[in-house]
């Protein structure tokens, strides 16, 4: 591999690098965590309602992205492993 190829590669871990998941997953927490404090202060009647419904699926669809963020950052640990070997 030539020199101007790393260099390459070096721009695309840079930049993979600069994604922040970690800000992205914190601030769906955030929203989770608030939603789950507005589903909980509802009366029982509303929880178990069509407005509790869309809550509690709101609520789990943030969860699921929570989950996807995990999964991403690990795939995004793995592109820059593989761009480091790639580019030893």
């Amino acid at each position: 591999m030539n020199a101007a190829q790393r260099k390459v590669l070096a721009a695309i871990a840079a930049a993979v690098e600069a994604i922040d998941l970690d800000g992205i997953q914190a601030d769906l927490e955030a929203v989770q965590g608030d939603e789950q404090d507005k589903f909980d202060n509802l009366p029982e009647s509303f929880q178990e309602g069509t407005r509790g419904e869309a809550m509690q699926e709101a609520i789990d669809a943030i969860a699921e992205a929570i989950d996807s963020i995990a999964e991403a950052k690990d795939g995004l640990s793995a592109v820059i492993d593989a761009i480091e070997r790639a580019s030893a």
